[in-house]
């Protein structure tokens, strides 16, 4: 509602408390360029349908599973227990495996 989005590239995650940089990234979309929504269902098949059709944006619990997994994540798949309660909102782009499946 206040800030556009960022392009990752010039804000990307770091697991540091710190003070926000909105008004200093490349924007990807405008303050206001998000005029819609819809709901998902709430299974793989209807995320991975989403997602190839546009950025979905997705509630999680930061406490999942392992407390740690989601603080100081750095990439690849985070597979850890899903937690009870949303306190977090994260944009999924894309979707894949790794060597595990």
């Amino acid at each position: 509602r206040d800030n556009a989005f960022c392009e990752q590239s010039s804000y990307e995650y770091n697991g540091r408390v710190e003070q926000c940089r909105a008004s200093s990234c490349n924007v990807a979309l405008p303050r206001g360029s998000v005029t819609g929504s819809r709901q998902v269902a709430h299974t793989a098949k209807d995320l991975m349908s989403a997602v190839a059709q546009q950025p979905v944006t997705v509630g999680v619990h930061g406490a999942m599973g392992d407390r740690n997994a989601f603080q100081f994540y750095k990439g690849g798949i985070l597979n850890t227990d899903c937690g009870a309660k949303v306190d977090h909102g994260v944009t999924v782009v894309g979707y894949g495996t790794d060597e595990k499946g």
